[in-house]
């Protein structure tokens, strides 16, 4: 096998464009259909809050999945995000994108549900170590689906994965991070290193079991 060595961003390049693109095509304008369907959100017209539930319903699953240890945790979690966008969607600017303030309601409201589940969701420990990182077949990422990645996200320590969540795919700064948990920007820093290391390790375990897999049946 031929083995190509490449650097992280390459990598983790992969990575982040296969989370971020998972059900999603956002856009930076809101259409003029998209601007009629606000306003009637806006005046609680059945019809178009209905519109509005199933345009975005399949995108914002995504990313509440990501947050929750379950579908079913998932949807509770969805349900209670349009309750607030319905609520809160007088407040949208015609200009601004849609798509993206309704993810980051979803992605509030998923912080929300874990903290009501967890006094001290930030609590790990910082003294794990996985190792150096290590980068082998340039087709790694693309070895692996969605659902195999989102399962490896969910194994990881909360407070490794909510850093992760928020910082690489999220887009959120270490300094938001930390003033939203209410730690160091140093320790955010730190527990996103550490959560990458752990993800690299379980995609390559994954990795060698496949090929095993393979070889097995040939």
């Amino acid at each position: 096998m031929k083995i190509i060595f490449i650097p992280p961003y390459v990598f983790w390049g992969k990575f982040y464009v296969l989370m971020q693109n998972h059900g999603n095509d956002m856009g930076f304008e809101p259409s003029d259909a998209e601007k009629e369907m606000v306003d009637g959100c806006r005046k609680g017209m059945p019809k178009y809050q209905e519109m509005f539930y199933k345009k975005y319903y399949g995108k914002m699953l995504g990313v509440t999945l990501r947050y929750s240890e379950s579908r079913d945790e998932a949807k509770d979690v969805l349900q209670e995000g349009y309750v607030k966008a319905f609520k809160h969607i007088v407040d949208f600017v015609h200009n601004g994108n849609i798509e993206a303030w309704l993810r980051r309601i979803m992605v509030n409201s998923a912080l929300d549900n874990i903290r009501r589940k967890k006094a001290d969701i930030m609590t790990t420990d910082l003294n794990t170590e996985f190792g150096e990182e290590k980068y082998g077949e340039e087709n790694t990422i693309s070895h692996l689906n969605y659902e195999e990645l989102l399962g490896m996200m969910h194994s990881l320590p909360t407070g490794y994965k909510l850093v992760f969540n928020l910082f690489a795919i999220e887009g959120y700064t270490h300094k938001e991070i930390g003033e939203k948990f209410g730690i160091s920007e140093s320790t955010s820093k730190s527990q996103y290193a550490r959560a990458k290391q752990a993800m690299q390790k379980m995609i390559e375990e994954r990795e060698n079991i496949n090929l095993l897999n393979k070889i097995s049946h040939e």
